[in-house]
């Protein structure tokens, strides 16, 4: 069994290869307890695994931004460098490696940034929707997910089930927009 370990800080991901008795290879995540057998015949399975890895990236991506974050010296000012504040930059993590777990195949493309409070905000946009997590630089302040289309914009209170609802209508929204 050859594993190939890809992560980012204290996020592991670790994936067995291995050969079924009829000399199928097999991709085993140790994050789920799906495993799947790869082969001329399974073009689904393969569209699961690719998708998984980009989600795995576009995950892995926002949380290294969010980590560069502590080390940041372009913002500083007279009152010093702006760095999320240990709250913003827990529970912001908290929430997107929730979020990660329920959509699996499917995370999009976001940036981070920091608020001058040190609070967190993680930013899926395009030019006709966007969704945004706000997280606080002190507990007790408000936290919001904000999403908004050419139309309506609205706010929801943070939970990791309500942005993986609201990630979802972003993709469904852009798959049927009309290219411009």
């Amino acid at each position: 069994m050859e594993l190939f370990k890809k992560g980012v800080g204290a996020i592991l991901l670790t994936t067995a290869m291995m050969t079924s008795p009829s000399g199928e290879t097999a991709l085993a995540n140790n994050t789920s307890s799906d495993s799947f057998w790869l082969n001329s015949s399974s073009s689904t399975t393969y569209s699961n695994f690719v998708a998984e890895e980009q989600a795995l990236l576009n995950y892995s991506r926002v949380v290294a931004r969010i980590l560069e974050l502590l080390e940041s010296e372009e913002d500083d000012d007279e009152y010093g460098a702006v760095i999320p504040t240990d709250f913003a930059l827990d529970r912001t993590l908290t929430i997107l490696s929730n979020t990660y777990e329920i959509l699996r195949t499917m995370f999009p493309v976001s940036v981070a940034s920091v608020s001058p409070d040190g609070g967190v905000r993680v930013q899926w946009m395009h030019p006709s929707v966007s969704v945004r997590l706000v997280i606080p630089g002190s507990e007790g302040e408000k936290e919001y997910i904000f999403f908004e289309d050419e139309e309506n914009y609205e706010t929801e209170d943070v939970s990791a089930e309500t942005l993986s609802k609201k990630l979802q209508w972003l993709q469904r929204v852009l798959k049927y927009a009309k290219p411009a």
